[in-house]
């Protein structure tokens, strides 16, 4: 994910059909996140410190940056042609209102946006659930897959060295 085209966060992630499990991260910060869809569970694991999170009928796990979570959802919602209504799980304790439509194209890819009350999230996954890019406009977010992304700008470090006369 990059915001004015400074990279904020990065995701790997993987799919066994059951739980969709990501690792992101956020400079140097990591955490892993997981979404088991037969428990309807969200499980975050940030600094060593896990919480599960119950994902209830009618609601999405959407935390931030957690772009794998959009595949799930697309899969959830895929009849929802018009702005269907759910509650949107941004964490422990973290519920809001939330609408998605989700429109197919003809490859198997969906085009998925969700409204909410700062703005839309739009996002496009290919027919397997991988998102292939999303925007967040009202945050200026762009999303891409990591393959497609140039190689994040390094600076050099301003080190300052001091050298012993021994």
């Amino acid at each position: 994910a990059t915001s004015d085209g400074t990279e904020l966060a990065r995701e790997a992630w993987h799919d066994d059909g059951k739980v969709v499990t990501s690792e992101i991260n956020v400079r140097g910060q990591k955490a892993t996140l997981s979404i088991d869809r037969k428990r309807h569970k969200l499980h975050i694991d940030q600094a060593g410190q896990g919480v599960e999170v119950d994902i209830p009928k009618g609601s999405a796990a959407l935390m931030n940056l957690h772009w794998a979570a959009y595949g799930v959802l697309a899969e959830q919602f895929k009849n929802a042609a018009t702005p269907t209504p759910f509650k949107a799980v941004l964490g422990p304790d973290r519920v809001i209102d939330a609408t998605v439509t989700v429109k197919h194209a003809a490859d198997g890819a969906r085009e998925i946006t969700v409204a909410v009350e700062i703005g839309d999230d739009h996002v496009t996954v290919d027919k397997a659930g991988a998102v292939t890019s999303a925007s967040v406009p009202s945050q200026g977010i762009d999303v891409e897959p990591a393959t497609a992304m140039t190689p994040p700008v390094r600076r050099a470090s301003r080190v300052t060295r001091t050298v012993s006369p021994w």
